[in-house]
């Protein structure tokens, strides 16, 4: 069978190939609200000052690649930023991967999946999203790394919606979308992430 492109594929391959089924959660969990670094304040006040800069690779770098450091430099944990990831179903380019460990060559288990939502559409970076988290638990699973349950989430920089995945394919839509003026809900909600795998 024929390897699925994450850039490509589509919520009806994902429905007919692993069963997916989607899921909105009335997220009743208030996560804990994180602490923003004086320097991710300050790189995003930068940014701020230029919102008619709109590219993918501007608000890739100057906004979702800080908001990830600081989520890998408050919970210590891996960042990986383009890795190749391929499994027997998948094969592509990850726009983030989250691990569970930082190691410099071979990454840890794979436990939150980051995309960046092209031409600002959140919706149609869903399916990608959750290419990557089954392509993160097969990776995890092939190397006996003990992760299951794995995390997602699609941003166009200034929203953020955070996903599920679960052992029956469920894909639970965490909540509503935040927003980048709420970042302490947002790095309260993936320091509550990296925290089920603690």
């Amino acid at each position: 069978m024929r390897k699925l492109v994450y850039g490509k594929v589509t919520n009806q391959q994902l429905m007919e190939r692993f069963g997916i089924m989607l899921q909105a959660v009335d997220w009743k969990l208030l996560p804990p609200l994180g602490s923003v670094p004086v320097w991710l304040r300050a790189t995003l006040d930068e940014f701020q000052k230029y919102p008619s800069i709109t590219t993918e690779k501007y608000l890739s770098e100057s906004v979702i690649a800080p908001v990830l450091l600081a989520v890998r430099n408050l919970n210590h944990v891996g960042l990986y930023s383009g890795v190749m990831l391929t499994t027997d179903e998948f094969t592509g380019i990850c726009d983030f991967v989250i691990a569970q460990e930082s190691r410099p060559v071979v990454m840890t288990s794979a436990i939150i999946a980051v995309v960046k939502a092209k031409k600002q559409d959140i919706e149609a970076g869903i399916p990608q999203c959750i290419a990557e988290m089954l392509a993160s638990r097969a990776y995890n699973l092939k190397y006996k790394l003990p992760h299951k349950q794995v995390f997602g989430c699609v941003t166009t920089a200034n929203e953020w919606q955070f996903l599920q995945l679960e052992e029956d394919n469920r894909v639970l839509f965490l909540g509503r979308r935040y927003f980048l003026t709420e970042l302490p809900q947002i790095l309260g909600i993936f320091e509550w992430m990296v925290n089920q795998f603690r």
